[in-house]
Order: C-alpha cells, then sequence, then structure tokens
C-alpha cells in the first residue's frame, strides 16, 4: 500500500505591477514538477518546478491570479493575488491650431470606454 500527500502550497506570492506588465514572484515550499500560473481562472503559463518568478503582460483591467505547483499528478492548494493594470495612454498625440480652431489627433493603444480630454 502507498501512501499519497498532497503538494505543500506555493507561500509568498506577490504580485507588482509595472507599466502594463506585471510581475510575479514566490517561495516554492516543496519540489515540484511543474507550476501552473492562471489568470481569472484560466492556466497561461506552466513552468518549470524550479521556477520562483514569472511576468505577464494582460492588458487593462482587475486581474485574478493563482498558482500552484504540481507533484506527480496532484496539485497543491493555489496561493492568490489581484492587480489592476491600467490603460496603456494613447500615443503620437499631434496638435494644430488653423484660425483659432485646434484640431487634436493620436494614436490609441488599446480600446477605451472613454477619451477625457481637457484644456489646461
Amino acid at each position: 500500500c502507498g501512501l499519497s500527500f498532497d503538494p505543500q502550497a506555493i507561500t509568498s506570492f506577490s504580485c507588482t505591477r509595472v507599466s502594463t506588465q506585471v510581475n510575479m514572484t514566490w517561495v516554492n515550499t516543496d519540489v515540484y514538477d511543474s507550476i501552473d500560473l492562471l489568470r481569472n481562472g484560466i492556466s497561461i503559463q506552466s513552468l518549470v518546478g524550479t521556477a520562483t518568478s514569472t511576468t505577464d503582460t494582460p492588458g487593462s483591467g482587475v486581474h485574478d491570479y493563482a498558482i500552484r505547483g504540481t507533484i506527480s499528478g496532484i496539485n497543491s492548494a493555489a496561493a492568490n493575488c489581484a492587480i489592476s493594470v491600467a490603460p496603456a495612454a494613447p500615443v503620437a498625440m499631434t496638435c494644430a491650431s488653423t484660425s483659432g480652431v485646434v484640431s487634436l489627433q493620436w494614436t490609441n493603444s488599446e480600446a477605451y470606454n472613454q477619451i477625457l480630454v481637457t484644456r489646461g
């Protein structure tokens, strides 16, 4: 007869936003065969079992990340973090004034719900 134990959960899982990228670090508490990273419940990366960091560029919005280690096909409990990523700013802004009429043009970096143009 054999005994089977669930792998120990990963600890100290943290998410840090740098611009539009999310940097993640953690501490492995077991010797894993692989590590699975999920964003909003969907697996997005399968990492080697010794990994202790990764990055993701998820797009704007609130994102829930979970990470779990796997040994012999058995998953550990998940460690979690959530982070909000701001939309990327529009680029290539130009401004032209003709006879007192100002024209603005730019290129959107992504789809926005709205763009607020202020004068000041």
